[in-house]
């Protein structure tokens, strides 16, 4: 014990109480408190306190310094003393008095009418709480619960009996419920169940072990808190539907997780339960058809049973029949259902029509679920709001986005949810690098590949290392992005994870175009292509597509760009999605304006102005300004188009947006040669040496600048090296060039000293 102020600190039972009434604390609050008491005579840097107070997890400062101002609040409002100094430039520090030794004075007891006035606001509280508390945000968390089926070899149907009893805890209680077997890939059973009571030292662990019994199905369960055994008892049934019951009757009364809720998540009698776990069964060996049959017979035994009918939902949308899953969920979301399932159900029923790319219905379905009042466990509503974000990023409603992933991290920056925090970081990293913030998706990113390393998710990891080269993508580091991708292809072929593949897939093709590796890169989006049809994912479909038309575009094979952008527009069309329509216009444009023509470019152009205009996507913007400096270089207005990529080049360098600098200074660089300025083509392309510019045109633009200086062997050198770096994409122009250097040569094998170009 610990005394200071009026204070009693509790170090044991983590409990403080001012004047005998318990002040509530949250986990990292109390525990920085207790740092700074034990060490009242020290300094605390950020790093001191990341070690001894989140145990070395991955922490912004910002988050530090909420939760020591969140502290020093508490204990000044209660009695108006000052007890932690900021110490400028080093950290913070205890500066009250403490004891070991209780206070002389008398304790404090309120009159009676206190105590009547505190029950009063404490009943008004809680009704505030239960039933007044925003819709949007999840109820709070009452604890973190692992289920363990405590056998590698068990049979089938107690295994699927046992993911049964997981769905059971986590939609009847209010516990945030996590399976060892739902473990990231290639982390061993006992390590994630360390690393948990690492991250979680008052982590719940439900132990499931069959027994073998000689009439009756008979199963141990054991339940620790804490590394300290609660509960060790045996459970046995005729049926798994009564042994279900009992097991429920162990883990949510006696265990006192929550007050449950098993409307609709029991089954009647012992045969409906028979098809339910056999349909989970069929699940688990991706036999689709056949669980479908199961789970729609168990819905039709009992129509109640709602939990069957969400399962059914899920085994339709896997099947990809969209039209069935919207049915079943829409009949389910009218029924009188527990909150866990109505929350659950909407989240697929907005995954499904994201997937369809219905933006609109995805974000009116949460909309009518957060304006109804739902206590839903803590975790569920957790996924909901991440899948809410997530459609507002592809409405390009990016700043609700944000909010909603900014939200989350700070709620869960001082628990231990790092899979949560991990995922979200990921989202938020990736929704940055769209607006342009280079440096916060790199932070992100990079937040998120230690906590998936922490939590030692290989997917995860996978998912980061894409946004990462991504990022690289961006600053032209495209060796870097190649590497990051080739790694994280990798772990998605070895783990089967198609999704993930065609994800990363997009990325490495795109890596290896614009080192001009267009044979290998034609050869995955065959892949790419194929993976798409085969999940029926429209969004893989047109990312093919787009490679397939920049690829034909560079090789100026004109007739096949045109092909395929005509399957990227047809498909965004038959989808009604207005960004990829608002992409295919720029496709186009590129396309025409690579082939001089300008009619109705203008207006393609004002169409995609006007969607920057009333959106959040600014990357788009200089982008957009290039392609108006070589249609207004077209149509005559010279010195208006060299202003424009000017200004788009500005704009590209507080965005970062290396690409863009890149093309928009190779365009300043030929049309500074079509002015006979070799100098300034020469000085301009200098810039984008710094960014890793690929060969062509960079370099054959420089060959013609020197050989406009009569630079005559330095233009061979450079033209050579363009050769050397782009052989796949060596053409008619290059060759041109090559041959009329090498005439120069042999009429004027003579070359002026090369001076170093002087950049402006």
């Amino acid at each position: 014990m610990l005394y200071f102020s009026g204070f009693q600190l509790d170090l044991k039972r983590k409990v403080l109480t001012y004047q005998g009434q318990r002040v509530e604390l949250t986990r990292k609050t109390f525990d920085l408190l207790a740092h700074l008491v034990q060490h009242p005579q020290q300094v605390h840097t950020k790093d001191d306190l990341i070690t001894h107070v989140w145990n070395g997890r991955v922490v912004s400062g910002n988050t530090i310094d909420q939760t020591s101002s969140k502290l020093r609040k508490i204990l000044t409002d209660l009695c108006q003393q000052p007890m932690i100094e900021s110490i400028y430039g080093q950290g913070i520090q205890w500066t009250a008095p403490i004891s070991n030794k209780p206070p002389k004075s008398r304790s404090f007891k309120p009159p009676l009418t206190a105590l009547i006035l505190i029950t009063l606001v404490a009943l008004f509280a809680a009704w505030y709480v239960l039933f007044k508390q925003p819709t949007d945000k999840p109820p709070t968390n009452t604890g973190v619960v692992l289920l363990q089926l405590a056998a590698n070899d068990v049979d089938w149907e107690v295994q699927s009996a046992s993911n049964y009893l997981q769905q059971l805890v986590s939609f009847a209680s209010q516990s945030s419920v996590k399976s060892v077997a739902d473990r990231p890939q290639f982390v061993l059973s006992e390590d994630f169940i360390q690393n948990q009571q690492k991250l979680n030292p008052n982590l719940t662990i439900i132990k499931i072990k069959p027994l073998a019994g000689e009439q009756q199905m008979t199963w141990l369960i054991e339940v620790t808190q804490a590394q300290q055994l609660l509960i060790q008892t045996t459970v046995s049934a005729d049926n798994y539907q009564a042994l279900m019951s009992k097991s429920i009757d162990v883990l949510l009364n006696q265990l006192e997780l929550s007050t449950p809720d098993l409307h609709g998540l029991l089954p009647a009698d012992a045969y409906i339960m028979s098809l339910y776990v056999r349909g989970l069964h069929s699940l688990e060996s991706n036999q689709l058809d056949k669980a479908k049959q199961q789970l729609l017979l168990a819905t039709q035994e009992q129509p109640s049973f709602h939990l069957a009918r969400l399962k059914l939902a899920e085994t339709l949308n896997q099947l990809g029949q969209i039209d069935e899953t919207i049915t079943t969920l829409d009949t389910l979301l009218a029924l009188d259902i527990p909150a866990a399932i109505k929350v659950a159900a909407s989240t697929l029923k907005v995954r499904t029509l994201k997937v369809q790319g219905d933006y609109q219905a995805a974000a009116d379905t949460y909309q009518q679920l957060f304006n109804t009042p739902i206590n839903a466990p803590p975790d569920i509503w957790l996924k909901a709001r991440i899948e809410y974000a997530a459609v507002l990023n592809y409405m390009n409603q990016t700043q609700q986005a944000l909010g909603i992933y900014n939200a989350i991290i700070d709620a869960h920056s001082d628990t231990e949810s790092t899979a949560v925090l991990a995922d979200v970081r990921v989202a938020k990293a990736s929704l940055l690098q769209k607006q342009g913030d280079v440096a916060g998706a790199q932070h992100e990113s990079e937040q998120a590949l230690r906590l998936y390393e922490l939590n030692k998710d290989l997917v995860g990891m996978a998912r980061t290392y894409s946004v990462l080269a991504r990022i690289a993508n961006q600053k032209a580091q495209y060796k870097l992005a190649e590497q990051y991708l080739r790694q994280a292809l990798n772990v998605t072929e070895s783990v089967g994870h198609k999704l993930g593949e065609g994800a990363v897939l997009n990325e490495l093709i795109y890596a290896l175009m614009v080192q001009g590796k267009h044979q290998e890169a034609w050869l995955l989006n065959n892949r790419l292509l194929a993976i798409g049809t085969e999940l029926d994912y429209s969004g893989m479909q047109m990312a093919a597509y787009q490679a397939f038309y920049e690829m034909s575009r560079i090789q100026q094979n004109w007739d096949s760009a045109a092909r395929w952008w005509q399957s990227y527009q047809q498909l965004a069309e038959q989808i009604q999605d207005e960004r990829r329509l608002v992409k295919a216009q720029l496709f186009q444009v590129n396309l025409l304006l690579d082939q001089g023509i300008t009619n109705g470019v203008a207006e393609k152009m004002a169409r995609v102005q006007s969607h920057i205009d009333t959106t959040d996507e600014h990357l788009m913007q200089p982008g957009l300004d290039v392609f108006l400096g070589r249609y207004q270089w077209l149509i005559g207005q010279q010195n208006t188009a060299i202003e424009t990529l000017l200004k788009a080049k500005k704009l590209a360098v507080e965005m970062a947006d290396y690409e863009t600098i890149i093309t928009a200074n190779n365009y300043l660089a030929m049309f500074y040669l079509a002015q006979q300025d070799p100098q300034k083509a020469l000085n301009t392309l200098q810039q984008s040496t710094p960014h890793q510019p690929f060969a062509i045109p960079y370099l054959r633009l420089k060959a013609e600048a020197l050989l406009m200086q009569n630079k005559n062997i330095d233009a061979l050198n450079t033209l050579n090296t363009c050769q050397q770096q782009a052989a796949e994409l060596w053409g008619p122009q290059e060759q041109a060039l090559l041959q009329k250097i090498k005439q120069r040569l042999e009429h004027n094998p003579e070359q002026q000293l090369t001076a170093p170009v002087n950049p402006e």
